[in-house]
């Protein structure tokens, strides 16, 4: 399967080209993201990142939380927030100055909740793109109301698709693949000998499948040693029965690090409860790692079948024998990073960049057709 498809029934359209300043990119980055990831990437190519007056996070203390409590209450979001409701609110007073412009929510699931209807009064153009798995989607209420006035929703993974097909129309759902750097993630000019497994990113993870597949692996290899990056609460029930030396937890890590990280693994492991697109998994692939991972929402989508092992869902036996396959077996896993890599370049940000550019001009053109 191509890296990019999508449902549109109307790709025989001729369209115009869109430049940039037609398109303003919405959204508050999410701070655990390090500067080199993140779904916002390709914005380097196309379109201009609408910023609200004030920069507020969902954040972590007492009064963000007690804030927060308040708008989701409010708003019957339960994934909305402050920040999501000053970036909509900025984004809806630009709006009203200019209306000859595609507006692109970028975290439609957490951050869509008044724009829509602003969109619909004004005679907008407004887009957004879900990330979510289909049960999340459910919790966080993305129903028809909430999204009937998107010109278009674009989705990061065909497991999305069962859920939007019954709120919009065919040609107003679109799935663009997410992105990755591949000039800054990139394989090392040379590999160490430690044997070393990277696991990266805490959302939606199976950290109990994972520690009892470490813990089998060590039954077999009692040297390997494990990095886990950004798992979040390094000291709590995360990884609380897999205290060990050869487990090295790192948080708030810079790019550099991150990347070296990578660099100096020999196999990347990603247990998963669900997945759409993956931030680690594109980058740990970009990096040219091997993956071994649980096979569930989009992963295959991403992975394909030549750059990795794909396991059942909270399967540890089955983890830990495909890391322990891999490391025993080096062409095998020199190929698969080869076609990982390979993979991964077909999700350069410049590639998505370029589709996106092409379903912005689709949605203009079915939009030219109904006016």
């Amino acid at each position: 399967m191509s890296p990019f498809a999508h449902t549109s029934q109307t790709t025989g359209l001729a369209s115009e080209p869109v430049a940039s300043q037609m398109v303003s990119l919405v959204g508050i980055r999410p701070r655990h993201f390090a500067s080199h990831s993140g779904y916002e990437g390709f914005s380097r190519y196309i379109g201009t990142i609408l910023k609200p007056p004030v920069n507020f996070r969902r954040g972590s203390g007492s009064l963000a939380r007690l804030i927060n409590t308040v708008v989701t209450s409010v708003t019957h979001h339960p994934g909305y927030s402050l920040g999501a409701f000053l970036t909509e609110a900025a984004a809806a007073l630009h709006m009203l100055r200019r209306r000859h412009v595609i507006y692109h929510l970028l975290y439609g699931d957490t951050g869509l909740w008044m724009l829509g209807r602003v969109s619909r009064m004004v005679g907008g153009c407004l887009v957004a793109t879900f990330h979510r798995p289909p049960s999340v989607l459910i919790r966080y209420g993305i129903d028809r109301r909430r999204i009937q006035d998107l010109a278009a929703a674009i989705l990061v993974s065909d497991s999305q698709r069962s859920h939007f097909e019954g709120l919009l129309p065919p040609n107003r759902i679109f799935v663009v693949s997410h992105g990755v750097d591949t000039d800054f993630f990139r394989p090392p000019e040379e590999m160490g000998d430690e044997q070393v497994c990277i696991t990266v990113g805490a959302y939606l993870r199976d950290f109990e499948t994972l520690a009892l597949a470490i813990h089998r692996i060590w039954q077999v290899k009692p040297t390997m040693r494990f990095v886990a990056v950004g798992t979040a609460h390094p000291q709590d029930a995360h990884f609380k029965y897999l205290k060990d030396k050869r487990l090295d937890i790192l948080a708030g890590v810079p790019d550099e690090e991150l990347r070296l990280a990578y660099q100096r693994s020999r196999v990347a492991i990603f247990s998963l409860q669900d997945s759409t697109a993956n931030n680690s998994l594109l980058e740990a692939m970009a990096s040219g790692l091997p993956i071994v991972a649980t096979d569930v929402g989009g992963v295959r989508q991403y992975l394909g079948d030549k750059a990795g092992i794909l396991c059942p869902a909270r399967d540890s036996e089955a983890l830990a024998n495909g890391v322990l396959q891999l490391l025993d077996d080096p062409s095998r896993r020199a190929r698969m990073g080869v076609a990982g890599r390979a993979r991964a370049l077909g999700y350069d940000y410049r590639v998505v960049a370029d589709r996106m550019r092409e379903v912005y001009s689709e949605i203009l053109s079915m939009r030219a057709i109904r006016s």
